[in-house]
């Protein structure tokens, strides 16, 4: 399975069903020693460089300071598009 490149979920549910088969149907309990469970990779959140943060916030529509507000809070505090929305003065 490894060698095809089975993701980590595939890998570990067919682990799972073998484990099942040789301690339950067929009991060979020493098998499960064999058996290994595979973690899912933690995937990096990409990070904006300070002049792309810069463009994104000269993008920013006329007047330009309340929306200009609205995209450093957003990006400043990692806050989402509907967090955003709902802020108070």
């Amino acid at each position: 399975m490894k060698e095809r490149g089975v993701g980590a979920p595939t890998f570990n549910n067919r682990l799972t069903v073998l484990s099942f088969f040789f301690a339950t149907t067929c009991p060979h309990p020493e098998m499960k020693g064999h058996m290994r469970y595979q973690r899912a990779a933690k995937k990096i959140p990409a990070v904006l460089s300070a002049e792309e943060v810069l463009r994104i916030l000269e993008a920013a529509p006329e007047p330009g300071l309340r929306y200009r507000a609205a995209f450093s809070m957003a990006y400043g505090g990692g806050l989402r598009a509907s967090e955003v929305t709902h802020l108070k003065v």
